[in-house]
């Protein structure tokens, strides 16, 4: 952490921008991005999806379209590049197994999980394009009760089977973080889960670590309107808009992609019940 403000400051020397795009693997660092941010050596830290070392096939990519093309091209930015699935290649995949399976009316859909999360049940979520990069960020995501204290033990020892010193992280309502975590209210955004900010509620054991802090998520209704509607009806019923939000993936899988590996995902694990679109797949 030392080091990498030491770079910066002779960065920040160097080229007198006030904006730092950070990236590649170290960028997954969310203590040190933290202190980047509250060191205030610059105005704007932008952290994106895919921080990853694979992130530099993007600069890869700007800098050979700058040199063939001459101008940039420009599209609308998002988190979510993968692939949409129509409901007949979802029920095809479905059938493969023996799952009881129901349609969900989009409007009940949010009432449904809600009522699922309220009781503490871990629910398989799958919708529209999957995410770019290594953070599921709601599209194909494991949720829980961040409120239960039970919530980190099932999902240690039955659904990820992991150390158990490895916290959850939460996914929340931007305009509603900080409330229950110590960031400014007019800068708050941590979309692609970069941070690594203190919890100040105390009515989240699931994803609050053993130094008090998460890695947080926020969303905005324009980033993610399915899981922002979902987010604010959770609110309502379990008192914070607020989920754990983890990837969806058993032990040494990938984030899963298509219905297919949702479903063997499902199959295979203990997740209660899984969410595909509007199709709801339970084990009973």
């Amino acid at each position: 952490e030392n080091i990498l403000i030491t770079l910066l400051k002779i960065l920040k020397k160097k080229h007198s921008s006030d904006t730092l795009y950070y990236a590649g693997g170290v960028a997954l660092n969310v203590v040190a991005n933290e202190k980047i941010i509250r060191s205030n050596l610059f105005k704007n830290v932008i952290l994106n999806g895919s921080v990853e070392d694979n992130g530099t096939a993007v600069g890869a990519a700007l800098a050979a379209s700058n040199k063939l093309l001459k101008k940039r091209k420009t599209g609308k930015l998002t988190d979510y590049y993968g692939k949409i699935y129509s409901n007949n290649e979802i029920l095809k995949d479905i059938n493969k197994f023996k799952f009881k399976y129901e349609f969900i009316n989009e409007n009940k859909k949010y009432d449904k999980i809600a009522s699922l999360i309220f009781k503490s049940e871990v629910v398989g979520w799958f919708q529209g394009r999957s995410e770019f990069g290594p953070r599921a960020l709601g599209n194909r995501s494991i949720f829980a009760n961040p409120t239960s204290s039970s919530t980190k033990h099932v999902l240690d020892h039955y659904m990820k089977c992991r150390d158990r010193y490895r916290p959850y992280a939460p996914v929340v309502i931007e305009e509603e973080s900080y409330k229950y975590f110590d960031v400014d209210s007019n800068d708050c955004s941590s979309p692609v889960m970069m941070r690594n900010v203190k919890v100040i509620s105390n009515k989240l054991p699931a994803i609050t670590h053993v130094d008090k802090t998460a890695r947080l998520q926020t969303v905005k209704k324009s980033e993610n309107k399915v899981l922002y509607t979902l987010l604010s009806k959770i609110g309502e019923k379990i008192g914070v808009p607020i989920l754990l939000n983890t990837s969806f993936n058993r032990p040494g899988e990938p984030i899963v992609e298509s219905p297919l590996d949702a479903i063997s995902s499902f199959s295979k694990g203990s997740l209660d019940y899984l969410f595909i679109e509007n199709i709801l797949i339970s084990r009973n």
